[in-house]
């Protein structure tokens, strides 16, 4: 009932989630930072726990979400509150803008019509319910329109860690986008009503622009290959079946003005962050020609089920996250279902030899001619092997959906199949730093579970191998984010009420934050303007004025969070991370870039006669 129904039951859930305030955000994380609360009872953090690891989405993202919110130029494309000239919000984190590029953008829409506090609910309950509806029609073409494989892919896909654990970025909105437009691209070569070719017209033209506009070429290179190489093959299979005409042609030309006016909008207005973005010296131009990466690394799935639990002692919890898929299974017995589905089988071939080439890029360096003219270049292995991991699991449901229908698998046989898998994954363990954060009980435990759901996989044991995988997804992916409601950490402090009075009473006066590298990210929350945030692009006019000889460029030239320090000497800059710098600057300096008011964490241990303590809270 609720699968025949789905649409309507996402809908209402949808419609409860936001008039509820609620959300995963790691917002909550602010109550360390800001502690002091205008109303000590309340409680934002309702369930689970927040992430800090999770800085890109509750120090950058949200803060510059809320940011447009709270600007009072309504949205604007350009903030004016961040860096010294105003920062493109077309292109950082993709914030909500009033600009026609964000037809592409419906997970921003919430913060356009409903402000701050609904549509960051909205966003992030647009983000998990269009997911899971578009994992689960995915998965119906991969099974053959199998009602209980499909719902067990859709959570299998929507709560993999990698999906909860990078949720808030744009990676996910990836495969977002690339699923929309395989699933609505296949419906509409064999739907027949015109009213509904028109509906799927319009989500194709909206999935187009926004998967062009999620910048981020290590996953629009191959998942670009991927719906090109799926969609291709589903209409050859239905070939027989398509009718195409003058209404369609009509069609497809109103989408593509559609989304060629969206994306010439978006290049004509960030032309110019778009090119200091590629010029700097981190994350800068890249060229990968593949090879070099640890085979034993691509089974980092083996501690994901830890993730929530415990802090990784090498890497971080998010560069571990990936999705599980059973591709080893896959390797054994993929041309032995070919009699199973003939039709069908060629679409999967296509897809294995996809995979077996993006596997390739892991470990074999191609000549640098292929490598630009394929646009792998822009590639690195370490974001390839999410992408193959979501392949493999696409190959593994179309697989099982083959396997418990049809039994092709002996349990003497699964059990010698496991067996092999295993001892690949022992060899992963034991190979890799993963042994040291799975110690010896935890990691028997582990083999001992991948073993079981192995072999329930080659038996096509359908409910055995369903309960164990929503165990593994409930434990490793359902646990990762919290459930939040409103944006209570960052608006009702003590601290927020003083900024903001004093902001009144003086607009449009240029802050700058000292001793602290997140605090910048506070005050444009506020809608204040703040000398140092997070940068997406290097503010070279101010960086410039400050050091005319560009003895320092190495070091701004960057994306990166910027802390401030007073100091007495002449001004210098410090990286501490690759996104991340300081600048040690006097009190002149910083008056004569513009700065009105200081907000310091902690005393200013530097005694100057332009600056005057005007107010402070005790307890932050």
């Amino acid at each position: 009932m609720v699968i025949r129904y789905r649409y309507g039951v996402a809908a209402l859930l949808f419609v409860i989630l936001v008039s509820a305030k609620l959300h995963g955000s790691s917002l909550p994380v602010w109550d360390h930072f800001l502690k002091m609360k205008t109303d000590p009872s309340e409680k934002s953090l309702l369930m689970g726990k927040e992430r800090d690891i999770r800085s890109d989405e509750w120090l950058v993202q949200t803060p510059m979400y809320l940011s447009q919110a709270e600007s009072k130029g309504h949205f604007p494309v350009v903030n004016p509150n961040i860096r010294s000239d105003g920062q493109n919000m077309l292109v950082s984190y993709y914030a909500p803008a009033l600009d026609i590029t964000q037809i592409g953008k419906p997970f921003n829409w919430g913060f356009l019509l409903l402000g701050r506090d609904y549509g960051l609910s909205w966003y992030w309950w647009s983000k998990l319910l269009l997911l899971l509806l578009l994992s689960y029609e995915m998965c119906l073409l991969l099974t053959g329109r199998s009602p209980f494989l499909s719902a067990l892919g859709a959570l299998w896909i929507s709560f993999s860690p990698f999906i909860q654990w990078w949720f808030s970025t744009p990676l996910v909105d990836l495969i977002i986008y690339t699923q929309a437009l395989v699933v609505v691209a296949c419906r509409y070569v064999i739907t027949e009503s015109r009213r509904m070719r028109v509906f799927l017209m319009t989500i194709l033209a909206i999935g187009a622009i926004g998967f062009v506009l999620s910048l981020y070429p290590p996953f629009q290179v191959p998942l670009g290959y991927f719906i090109l190489l799926f969609v291709m093959f589903f209409f050859f299979a239905n070939r027989q079946n398509i009718k195409l005409g003058r209404f369609d042609l009509v069609l497809v030309a109103a989408a593509l003005l559609l989304v060629t006016g969206a994306l010439l909008s978006f290049f004509v207005q960030s032309k110019e962050a778009i090119r200091l973005m590629m010029d700097t010296v981190y994350p800068g131009q890249r060229l990968v020609t593949g090879g070099g990466y640890d085979m034993g690394f691509l089974q980092f799935y083996l501690t994901n089920w830890r993730l929530p639990f415990h802090e990784v002692n090498f890497l971080n919890r998010c560069e571990l996250s990936t999705f599980l898929h059973f591709f080893p299974a896959v390797l054994f017995l993929f041309f032995r279902v070919y009699r199973f589905d003939k039709e069908g089988w060629r679409l999967a071939a296509a897809l294995f030899c996809f995979v077996l080439f993006l596997l390739s890029w892991l470990f074999v360096q191609y000549p640098e001619w292929f490598a630009r003219y394929s646009v792998f270049s822009r590639v690195p292995e370490h974001r390839l092997q999410v992408v193959i991991s979501l392949l493999a699991l696409y190959l593994s449901i179309w697989m099982f959906s083959l396997i418990s229908k049809h039994k092709p698998v002996r349990l003497f046989e699964a059990c010698i199949i496991s067996l092999f898998i295993t001892l690949f994954y022992l060899y992963s363990l034991k190979h890799t730093p993963m042994l040291g954060y799975l110690p010896s009980r935890y990691a028997l435990l582990t083999l001992a579970f991948f073993f079981l759901l192995n072999c329930s996989f080659l038996l096509g044991r359908a409910r055995i191998f369903g309960l164990l995988l929503t165990l593994f997804i409930v434990i490793s992916g359902m646990t990762v984010n919290p459930l939040s409601r409103g944006t209570g950490p960052l608006y009702h402090k003590v601290i927020t009420q003083k900024v903001l009075a004093i902001e009144k009473a003086n607009p449009r006066c240029t802050w700058a934050v000292v001793n602290s590298s997140v605090m910048g990210s506070y005050l444009i929350a506020l809608g204040v303007k703040s000398l140092n945030s997070v940068h997406y692009y290097p503010d070279m006019k101010l960086w410039k004025s400050l050091d005319p000889a560009g003895k320092y460029v190495q070091a701004y030239n960057r994306y990166a969070h910027i802390s401030l320090r007073i100091a007495e000497k002449d001004i210098r800059f410090e990286v501490l991370q690759p996104d991340l710098f300081t600048v040690f600057i006097s009190p002149e300096d910083l008056r004569r870039v513009g700065v009105r008011y200081v907000l310091s964490l902690g005393r200013i241990p530097v005694e100057s006669a332009i600056l005057k303590e005007i107010d402070r809270v005790e307890g932050d």
